[in-house]
C-alpha cells in the first residue's frame, strides 16, 4: 500500500530569523522528506536567506500578506 506523506503546516508571523523560526528549519530537515510534507504559512512574508537554510524540496511557502491592525 502506498500511503500519502503526512503533511504538516507551520503557521507563524514571518518566516526569518529567530527561535521559533530556527526549530521549524531543524525540524523539517531531520524529518524523513519521502514520509513529511510541509507548508509554512505567514502572516508578514519571509526572509528568503533564512528559507535558503531548508535543504528539502517538500516546502511550499504561502504568505497572508496581512496587513497592519486587526
Amino acid at each position: 500500500m502506498i500511503s500519502e506523506p503526512v503533511h504538516i503546516a507551520h503557521v507563524i508571523y514571518r518566516f526569518d530569523t529567530g527561535g521559533l523560526e530556527n526549530g521549524v528549519v531543524n525540524l523539517i530537515n531531520q524529518l524523513p522528506h519521502n514520509k513529511y510534507r510541509h507548508s509554512i504559512i505567514t502572516h508578514k512574508g519571509m526572509n528568503p536567506d533564512f528559507a535558503a537554510r531548508i535543504k528539502t524540496d517538500n516546502v511550499r511557502f504561502y504568505d497572508l500578506a496581512k496587513l497592519d491592525g486587526q
